[in-house]
């Protein structure tokens, strides 16, 4: 589940931005969401950073169970969700 809201979130950023970008003298509100989601510099913005903390959530489990367990095939599995990922996030 975290893994999709992360993915859910890296995937609408750019649109919601957009949008956010062009309606943001129409409305008050979306003033409001668009200076808090694109934040003062355009460079730091809050959506990437968001996802980047249920994703990594993923990553940090895993590799705490591998270390407890500290058998190879868990170790293994580690590498094989590092990868997926990896490559996942490549793809994207």
């Amino acid at each position: 589940m975290r893994a999709l809201i992360g993915v859910g979130i890296i995937l609408i950023s750019p649109m919601l931005r957009e949008y956010l970008y062009l309606n943001k003298d129409t409305n008050v509100g979306i003033f409001i969401l668009h200076f808090i989601i694109t934040s003062p510099t355009p460079e730091l913005t809050l959506f990437p950073w968001i996802s980047v903390c249920f994703i990594s959530s993923i990553f940090g489990e895993s590799l705490y169970e591998a270390m407890i367990d500290g058998s190879k095939e868990a170790f293994r599995k580690l590498f094989k969700i590092f990868l997926v990922w990896g490559i996942i996030f490549i793809v994207t």
